[in-house]
């Protein structure tokens, strides 16, 4: 799948038809695999134990999205809030409009 261009049908039902047939197979390998083992391969694994990449690349995608702030990521955020709430409290005053003269026609 290219990464530059939006999921097609086709693509959308490979990731989907995945992640259902890694959701019929979990329980059998939950029984074969120890428990450390397990919680290594199960979807929700990055989320607990770092530096384990998820298998899908949704999966991956989410996991990027919903990691760590990194340094520097959130410089200037504090400011921002400040900015836009306090423009929210004392919003500018309307600017008023000069109503449109109508033309008087004779005929």
């Amino acid at each position: 799948m290219n990464p530059f261009r939006r999921a097609d049908h086709a693509d959308t039902e490979r990731l989907l038809d995945s992640a259902h047939a890694r959701m019929d197979n979990t329980p059998d390998q939950e029984h074969s695999a120890t428990p450390t083992e397990a919680a290594a391969t199960s979807p929700e694994a990055h989320l607990a134990v770092p530096n384990v990449l998820p298998p899908e690349p949704v999966a991956a995608l989410l996991a990027a999205a919903t990691g760590p702030v990194r340094p520097g990521e959130l410089a200037g955020e504090e400011a921002a809030l400040t900015a836009f709430r306090a423009a929210r409290a004392n919003p500018a005053p309307a600017v008023p409009q000069r109503p449109r003269r109508r033309r008087v026609t004779t005929g």
